[in-house]
């Protein structure tokens, strides 16, 4: 019984470090041909079996990717929601600061791991790009955009190329 268990939780955890964004997804997110230049850093933790949990990677795009993506003028049919998130909301592409504290608030739940400094390193680097006017966002929620309770916020710095995927279920 014991083994089943074990099975079931490693299954579970693998499926869950899947969430890793390839070349297709990029492309689904950035409407250009995309690549990964460098995983710069993964965080993920999960509570339960029906998804629940918080994901934190910051990528850095190659530099053909993010000057693909700048020239693109479909970024207001971008990124395209999947099976997953078909009953999402979705903002698409836009230019500048995160419209909304309350989605910046949610990133508390990285904050409560105060022991995990590489963690809390790259959470303020996220929180001092989402301060610069010429980023990129864009976002999937679950409830209402004022008082969200899920979340996928995706955030590209051109400048540095870097690119953040924070997912945050509840």
């Amino acid at each position: 019984m014991k083994r089943g268990y074990f099975i079931l939780v490693v299954i579970f955890m693998v499926s869950c470090e899947s969430y890793i964004y390839d070349e297709i997804d990029l492309e689904n997110v950035f409407g250009v041909e995309s690549a990964v230049e460098d995983k710069v850093y993964s965080y993920s933790e999960f509570a339960g079996f029906q998804g629940e949990g918080y994901i934190f990677n910051e990528y850095i795009l190659t530099e053909e990717t993010v000057s693909n993506f700048l020239k693109s003028t479909s970024k207001d049919t971008f990124p395209k929601k999947d099976e997953y998130k078909s009953k999402w909301e979705l903002i698409n592409w836009k230019k500048g600061l995160v419209l909304n504290d309350n989605i910046i608030n949610m990133l508390s739940v990285f904050e409560g791991d105060t022991s995990n400094e590489d963690l809390q390193n790259q959470l303020e680097g996220l929180k001092d790009n989402i301060g610069t006017p010429n980023n990129y966002y864009s976002l999937f929620y679950k409830g209402s955009i004022e008082e969200p309770y899920s979340i996928e916020l995706l955030i590209i710095n051109p400048d540095n190329r870097s690119f953040w995927v924070v997912n945050i279920v509840t």
